[in-house]
């Protein structure tokens, strides 16, 4: 498989589908150019449920704004395995571990936190809601299944934005990875609160 910097030279690498985002070429868009109908697209990207990125979280809300650094955030299935890192209020560096139904918090100087919980464990941790078991679907482009959804799509067929569960998601900067579009970016808001990922490394495991 194919190491791939937007805009940048295809290297080779083994085992792994990764696309990188640096400064030079990050604002270079690669149109998609696959043949396969929406129906075949969309269940394609639903297959992918193994996956690795890296890049970086963005917060606001009202009172504040700040970010984190995604150095690894692993896919397996419904489980992921997250290391962040930022100077935020001396989070350093953080590993969270989970499912849809128990996470692991170990944060550098602490003791591990665990719960059945984890959307409220990691909206304690942050101090602004992470919806992570619905981002696994939203970075691919498509939405959750757990629920109803409305789409919007670009002159290119791919998905603009989604409104699902009161989140309102928006999709940009796609770019074909191994003949699939993947956005490398997506901003997520919610009753005042806005949340940005940007993609810098796609891995597609």
């Amino acid at each position: 498989m194919a190491t791939r910097s937007f805009g940048c030279p295809i290297i080779t690498a083994a085992l792994i589908v990764a696309l990188s985002i640096t400064s030079g070429c990050a604002s270079n868009f690669i149109e998609y150019s696959g043949d396969e109908s929406p129906k075949v697209l969309r269940e394609k990207l639903y297959q992918i449920e193994d996956f690795q990125l890296s890049g970086k979280l963005g917060f606001r809300n009202t009172d504040e704004a700040f970010s984190v650094a995604i150095n690894t955030w692993k896919q397996t299935a419904d489980q992921y395995d997250i290391q962040l890192s930022s100077t935020f209020l001396g989070l350093g560096s953080v590993n969270i571990l989970g499912t849809p139904t128990w996470i692991e918090i170990n944060e550098s100087g602490e003791e591990p936190i665990q719960s059945p919980y984890p959307n409220e464990a990691l909206e304690q941790l942050l101090g602004m809601p992470l919806p992570v078991q619905r981002i696994r679907y939203w970075i691919k482009g498509v939405p959750a299944p757990q629920s109803s959804a409305i789409e919007v799509k670009d002159e290119r067929g791919l998905v603009s934005s989604i409104t699902q569960d009161q989140w309102m998601i928006e999709l940009d900067r796609y770019h074909d990875v191994n003949g699939l579009p993947l956005p490398s970016r997506i901003k997520i808001n919610r009753d005042g609160t806005r949340i940005t990922l940007a993609v810098s490394q796609w891995s597609i495991l």
